[in-house]
């Protein structure tokens, strides 16, 4: 199997945005490490 991303990583990228829990692209690519256009 691949790498696991630990909760701790993922807890620090999401944000509150209109009341919603987001997380960016470029957080979601910088976790699996892949460039942005990839997750887009």
């Amino acid at each position: 199997m691949g790498n696991i991303i630990k909760l701790t990583d993922v807890e620090s990228v999401i944000i509150e945005l209109r009341g919603q829990r987001v997380i960016l692209d470029v957080d979601v690519a910088a976790l699996y490490g892949v460039e942005t256009k990839r997750v887009n």
